[in-house]
């Protein structure tokens, strides 16, 4: 993290699906997809335009959580 970067995190319930299962996975990722968009503040509010940094802030949110899911998966 370089100085002067603001870390948002954010938690996403998986309590009530199973990753074991392809639904479990794709719901998991939709929420993901959903949060990523939430940390990296956006909402659709811009209409088409998205915030500055958007793109990167989202691929990397969304990348990171989807390689914490895999690690959960794993464990499980």
């Amino acid at each position: 993290v370089e100085p002067g970067t603001i870390t948002r995190t954010t938690t996403i319930d998986i309590s009530d699906i199973s990753l074991a299962s392809a639904q479990g996975r794709r719901t998991l990722e939709s929420r993901i997809t959903r949060a990523a968009r939430k940390v990296c503040d956006y909402n659709g509010v811009y209409g088409l335009d998205q915030p500055a940094g958007f793109k990167e802030c989202f691929t990397e949110a969304r990348s990171n959580a989807l390689s914490q899911a895999r690690v959960v998966q794993t464990a499980s």
